[in-house]
């Protein structure tokens, strides 16, 4: 999509109404008059058409849940498209709830908590809808008995370490999203800015926070309307995943036992759980964000802002960003940001329990039919046209199909003015199954899967750190991170280093010591039992070879329409 973004994300949570059952016209034909002329062909017609009536009759209702960027004007459409397919394959109406990113955990927990129907959901990224969260709260469905008889094509697709990640007490209470997990933090820029300073070369060969600074500093002096660098709420730019603070070489990074909040660093000891803000890692990392914000260089609204960071871009916010995704998520991500974007790559990351457990289709307790919620996830594993249908609309509509097997916009459309554009086909059951958009390699999905399926997994692959025991401590270090976190990471604190030491001080006393040795001790029991995996060298190479090809061929990454 060549030309800039202008729309904002909207902060309003859409959700379709759908009627539900059969029509009285379908129960008259069926109950109709025969004009066979044998008796026994009228009784068997009769026969099917009462059975064809109590199908219609018994199909099961479901309410479906999911985040959007951008919100969709569309959705009866896409339902009503997606409910011939549901229907007819699994006697089941779905309603479609899409909500905008940025309130999809208010909604669910509004859903939730209002015990309003809700059948099958995705978990997000942070939040009180992360699955460790859901899990924690006892708000996810067990799913080995419905996986077992509704979910074959779920079980038959997911390699078996996925499903692993996703046990609690030993029960199964979420399927991963079968996705690009070999994630890589990036650094992407404005390429028309870079290019306006003849800085292009010098962003290609970054090798240090310093020479990122440069950059930073040369488009501050000279592009006043324009932030150098945005900063996410509660999303460092120097911590996503790692500790980045001086030379790309001496990157540290991490692996979340439970959420971004303790950690195992390889570079210490895999087997140990660590505070990750009781680290000198965070400290020289909040110490520089500290020094950016007083040169100027960052974003000074990350506390209250709606934007995001594609958005912030899009919108002639900022210049540059960093973010973590794999190989297809990068270049949606890029394409999001309406301009040309020159990419680079800071650091790899290995596949760990919780990148792989993070996004997971689940049946939450408010579910009154978590049969057809099961059979309604298991196609969003196995039926390529559903998943296309819930990721871009239906096709003529909202997308056109290219002869290489790409997608379109239909002529005289964009991503604001097509009614449906969802574009996080991470969310999506089998993001292997979705299209990709026209400024992609046609092979992106044969591309990623192999990837994907050389990856380096963390030694510590099917831990899954259970919080139910641990109720009180998380909601106290949760209010404490609220209040301080998001401050430091970006560089707001007067006084970075007292400001951490009064924020250490409250996480003590808050029981984050006893939620450091709860994982811990759960840890170890898990290490005695499994041992610590190892990765094959010559597929970990191969990998990291293959994850850096693909990013030399996205340095440039261009967004068309």
């Amino acid at each position: 999509m060549k030309g800039k973004i202008t729309a904002l994300i909207m902060a309003m949570a859409l959700t379709a109404g759908c009627l539900a059952g059969c029509g009285n016209s379908e129960n008259g034909a069926a109950s109709g008059s025969s004009t066979g002329s044998d008796s026994g062909s009228q009784s068997g017609e009769a026969s099917e058409a009462a059975d064809a009536g109590e199908e219609l009759e018994d199909i099961a209702d479901i309410v479906v849940a999911y985040p959007m960027t951008y919100a969709p004007q569309d959705v009866q459409t896409v339902e009503d498209a997606l409910n011939e397919i549901t229907e007819a394959k699994i006697n089941t109406h779905v309603t479609l709830s899409p909500f905008d990113l940025g309130t999809y955990n208010e909604q669910i927990n509004l859903m939730i908590s209002g015990s309003e129907k809700l059948d099958a959901m995705v978990t997000f990224f942070y939040g009180s809808t992360e699955f460790t969260s859901m899990a924690s709260q006892n708000q996810l469905e067990p799913l080995d008995d419905l996986l077992a008889e509704y979910g074959q094509g779920i079980l038959e697709t997911l390699p078996e370490q996925y499903m692993s990640t996703t046990k609690i007490n030993g029960q199964t209470v979420g399927v991963p999203v079968y996705k690009d997990n070999v994630a890589t933090v990036y650094l992407a820029m404005r390429t028309d800015i870079l290019d306006k300073y003849d800085l292009t070369e010098q962003a290609q060969n970054i090798q240090s926070v310093d020479d990122i600074e440069a950059i930073l500093q040369t488009v501050k002096d000279n592009e006043p309307s324009l932030v150098p660098m945005f900063v996410q709420k509660d999303m460092g730019v120097l911590t996503q995943g790692m500790f980045l603070t001086g030379d790309l070489d001496d990157i540290v990074i991490y692996e979340p036992l439970y959420q971004e909040q303790i950690v195992s660093i390889p570079e210490d000891d895999p087997t140990v759980a660590q505070e990750v803000y009781d680290t000198d890692y965070y400290r020289d990392a909040v110490v520089k964000m500290h020094d950016w914000y007083e040169k100027g260089l960052l974003f000074r609204d990350s506390a209250t802002t709606e934007l995001i960071n594609t958005t912030a871009i899009s919108s002639d916010t900022a210049f540059a960003m960093v973010f973590a995704a794999e190989n297809a998520t990068m270049m949606s991500t890029v394409q999001d940001c309406g301009y040309e974007m020159t990419v680079i790559p800071l650091a790899y990351q290995n596949v760990t329990s919780q990148k792989i457990s993070q996004l997971d289709w689940v049946i939450p307790v408010t579910s009154t039919e978590p049969e057809a919620a099961m059979k309604f996830m298991n196609l969003l594993y196995t039926d390529a046209d559903v998943v296309n249908l819930l990721n871009y609309g239906v096709e003529g509509v909202h997308y056109v199909k290219n002869d290489n097997g790409t997608i379109s916009f239909p002529e005289g459309k964009d991503m604001n003015s097509v009614g449906y554009y969802g574009n996080l086909s991470f969310f999506i059951g089998n993001q292997y199954l979705a299209y990709v958009w026209d400024n992609y390699d046609p092979d992106t999905r044969a591309k990623s899967l192999e990837i994907n399926e050389n990856a380096t997994y963390s030694p510590l692959i099917g831990f899954t750190f259970d919080s139910s025991a641990f109720a009180n401590e998380i909601s106290a270090v949760s209010n404490v991170v609220a209040e301080y976190h998001n401050t430091l990471v970006s560089g707001m604190a007067e006084d970075p280093e007292a400001m951490l030491e009064e924020f250490r001080n409250k996480l003590n006393d808050s029981g984050m010591p006893t939620l450091v040795a709860g994982v811990q001790e759960q840890l170890d029991a898990w290490i005695a039992e499994n041992g610590l995996q190892t990765s094959d060298s010559a597929a970990a190479s191969e990998a990291a070879a293959e994850t850096d090809a693909q990013a030399d061929t996205a340095q440039t990454t261009e967004e068309t329409e």
